[in-house]
């Protein structure tokens, strides 16, 4: 698979902003997530989830073009502007797949039940189907789709929660933050997900750093993520050290891996999502768009931000 392709326009140089919306990708996750519900629902029949079947078809075909506004322009604006062309497209394409394979099964799962409730065809109408009236959705296919639906849901609202990271640092402005602040939001909870760690940071409360902190948390969380083994529980410590106008931040992974019941108490303790494949990519764009250095070595990570006299 090759990078995805930047609009040709308007390239002016690294000053461009990027002008994008992720409220397409929203109201798109808002329709499948909505189907779901209805799914659930034993109040609502098999004929009425039938003619929504058309909606969620048009929700599952516009997750493509609503990701590559999102993120395209974003990309280029980050390409341009930090010289990480090359991870620019990697994002955009890792994102882009990632948006493909989030919503494949719940393509086939529309075709499977308009197909059950009305005959072989691709095409959903919401009454009827090559020219006789379709018949409800069957508890098989109820089920289907919303397993499938939820699947979809999850895996999107960590694409939207990207692109919105790389929005952010496209425009981001930064600005004086003490580090001992930066790191409590680290358990805000922005990203959610399913590997829970626990973070014991020794920081110096007088440091500041130049960061957007919009940007600043989501990165870290993400280095987080990517630090973690999938399905390990993490008990991680992070120190602080200035040097030569930048605050070097080091992150490892505690021996044994798991903390003990003394070590819960003492340190943040909260959920991050797995690592994906576009995470590498976009947390280099982050970094570059804060002047910032990630440097990963397995279950360690160096994080270094620009210094801020107090």
């Amino acid at each position: 698979m090759t990078a995805a392709p930047f609009p040709s326009a308007e390239r002016s140089g690294a000053h461009r902003i990027a002008h994008t919306e992720v409220g397409d990708v929203r109201e798109v996750i808002a329709t499948i997530a909505g189907f779901a519900t209805m799914a659930r629902a034993q109040s609502v029949g098999p004929r009425a989830l039938r003619d929504m079947l058309p909606e969620l078809q048009h929700a599952a075909e516009s997750a493509d073009p609503a990701v590559m506004r999102a993120v395209v322009a974003a990309c280029e604006v980050l390409g341009l502007s930090t010289g990480l062309v090359t991870e620019a497209g990697l994002a955009a394409e890792r994102l882009l797949e990632a948006t493909r394979t989030a919503t494949e099964p719940l393509r086939l799962a529309i075709e499977a039940a308009a197909g059950a409730a009305s005959g072989p065809r691709s095409t959903v109408s919401p009454r009827t189907l090559g020219g006789r009236p379709s018949a409800g959705l069957g508890a098989k296919a109820r089920i289907t789709l919303q397993s499938a639906c939820q699947d979809a849901v999850e895996h999107l609202l960590e694409v939207r929660s990207a692109a919105e990271l790389l929005l952010r640092a496209s425009t981001c402005e930064p600005l004086p933050i003490a580090l001992e602040d930066l790191i409590s939001e680290l358990s805000a909870g922005e990203l959610g997900g399913s590997e829970e760690i626990v973070l014991e940071s020794r920081v110096d409360p007088a440091l500041l750093v130049a960061v957007a902190p919009k940007v600043a948390v989501p990165l870290l969380q993400r280095v987080l993520s990517l630090a973690l083994a999938s399905g390990v529980e993490g008990h991680f410590e992070l120190v602080s050290r200035e040097e030569a106008g930048r605050v070097r931040l080091e992150l490892g992974l505690r021996p044994g891996g798991r903390s003990s019941r003394a070590g819960r108490r003492s340190g943040q303790r909260f959920l991050i999502p797995r690592a994906r494949a576009y995470d590498a990519p976009v947390v280099a764009l982050a970094a570059g768009a804060l002047a910032a250095t990630v440097n990963l070595h397995g279950s360690s990570a160096e994080v270094s931000f620009l210094s801020q006299a107090p």
